[in-house]
């Protein structure tokens, strides 16, 4: 068990995006070893301590990345965090995803502090030959990070709905916007609609190769089950409503 392991990680940027958003990434190899898709790991600083999901590493470098928003009294200290201040770090843990080689439609659902987890989901697997993943993203504000227009077509989305994630774009990964502000090229609504507008779109043949990943807050996990089970597809969740610690150092 490495519950019981700490490392002190150096930080390395902080960055304040949209919407009470930040970036912030540590030096931090242990983590970035041991961390999956769908892992937490928790963060002590000034007296107190949060969980983040994990949402980007680089083992070889030893460097991981955490987006949070800065609204709760935890994490607006963690915001203060600066380059080259030091914080302690638990191993990480929690349920990882996983995916199976014979569903490789994998369709991400996530918003809010959901994104991350399928984020560092969807970069695994991008290296595999066989995955289609298609990444969609829900939000009820503005997302941290500026959509552009998608330069990748999705058979089956509704009309107008172009608004993608510029990473995904990047990394080749299909992505569509979900906001029920009406944001410009987004999907006007929640993102579970978005998800059970496209599955509606695929043929049974094509539906029987889906697993649905999804990853937010508990409305959104629950939705993405009766999504799942209206459909006859496999399904896995990871909700980001609950607090999360690992055991306390003996």
């Amino acid at each position: 068990m490495l519950d019981n392991h700490y490392e002190t990680a150096a930080v390395l940027s902080h960055q304040e995006l949209a919407n009470h958003y930040h970036m912030l990434r540590l030096q931090a190899p242990v983590c970035a070893a041991l961390a999956r898709p769908g892992h937490f790991a928790t963060l002590y600083y000034n007296t107190t301590q949060c969980s983040l999901p994990v949402m980007r590493t680089n083992p070889s470098v030893g460097w991981v990345d955490f987006l949070y928003r800065a609204v709760e009294p935890d994490t607006l200290l963690l915001s203060q965090q600066k380059p080259e201040n030091h914080i302690k770090l638990a191993a990480p843990f929690g349920n990882a995803f996983i995916s199976r080689k014979d569903k490789p439609q994998a369709l991400l659902i996530g918003e809010g502090m959901g994104i991350p987890s399928l984020v560092f989901l969807a970069g695994t697997l991008r290296h595999e030959k066989a995955s289609q993943p298609l990444f969609l993203m829900g939000s009820d504000g503005p997302f941290p990070f500026t959509p552009h227009p998608s330069r990748l077509i999705i058979r089956g989305m509704p009309p107008g709905v172009i608004a993608a994630m510029p990473l995904m774009e990047d990394w080749g990964i299909p992505s569509r916007l979900a906001n029920t502000q009406g944001a410009p090229g987004c999907f006007d609504g929640n993102v579970i609609d978005l998800a059970c507008a496209w599955l509606e779109s695929l043929p049974a043949s094509q539906r029987d190769g889906v697993e649905v990943f999804v990853s937010g807050p508990k409305s959104i996990v629950e939705a993405g089950a009766r999504l799942a089970l209206d459909h006859q597809v496999f399904y896995q969740a990871v909700s980001h409503e609950q607090k999360f610690f690992p055991p306390k150092e003996a």
